[in-house]
């Protein structure tokens, strides 16, 4: 269950359509269903905080707040 320390600070995120290009309103739209046609992208280069290669998962400083997130879910592809 997502807590506030797992919650995304909005400023640091671009929302996209399917094929990476900004949307031109950038308003997320949290209506039923929304997550399974929302995307977004990151706004740079992060911090990482801690790693847990058992589950594949890193956690990030995103907008000063600690997110956990996985490659599967994120997209992640390097950590350096």
């Amino acid at each position: 269950m997502p807590d506030y320390n797992n919650y995304i600070p909005i400023s640091e995120l671009t929302e996209v359509d399917k094929n990476g290009k900004p949307t031109k309103n950038q308003l997320f739209d949290f209506k039923p269903g929304w997550l399974e046609n929302t995307y977004f992208r990151f706004n740079g280069t992060y911090k990482v905080i801690d790693i847990d290669e058992e589950n594949n998962a890193v956690c990030i400083e995103i907008g000063g707040e600690p997110v956990w997130t996985t490659a599967a879910v994120s997209g992640l592809k390097e950590v350096k």
